[in-house]
């Protein structure tokens, strides 16, 4: 299901422009990252974990004042791709504002998943940990 989900977000974005996508991307990924983990399929699980911050950090871009405000997506940021590109700033279509009550970024939210006991088997490898650190970086509250 994962797999699908991701498949058809990157066909639907086939320029490679998620804008606020990006979410489900990373999401999906790391929804894979715990089960692969809980299967003890370790290179899936770390794989998954490198996509998902992958799409965490190019998230943030988009989305660096999102902490408890509305960010609206400005008209260089639009996808390009034929299935969601908009035909103007009008179209009701284009999901141009994104708001939160939260206090933290997505990178923060991640960050704290990764305590999950799903994670123990993977916890130890050395990719875990880089991908660990990167979110600490960008992590905000």
């Amino acid at each position: 299901l994962w797999e699908k989900i991701i498949y058809f977000v990157e066909v639907f974005y086939e320029n490679g422009d998620y804008a606020f996508d990006r979410q489900l991307l990373a999401e999906s990924h790391f929804t894979r990252a715990m089960i692969f983990s809980e299967l003890g399929e370790m290179e899936n699980a770390l794989d998954s974990l490198e996509k998902s911050y992958y799409h965490i950090e190019e998230f943030e871009k988009y989305s660096e004042n999102l902490i408890g405000y509305s960010v609206t997506l400005p008209p260089e940021k639009y996808p390009t791709s034929l299935l969601v590109r908009p035909k103007d700033e009008n179209d009701v279509g284009l999901v141009k504002t994104v708001s939160t009550p939260s206090t933290e970024n997505c990178a923060m939210e991640y960050l704290r998943k990764l305590s999950d006991s799903c994670f123990d088997k993977v916890r130890c490898e050395k990719r875990f940990h880089i991908v660990e650190e990167n979110l600490r970086k960008i992590a905000r509250e």
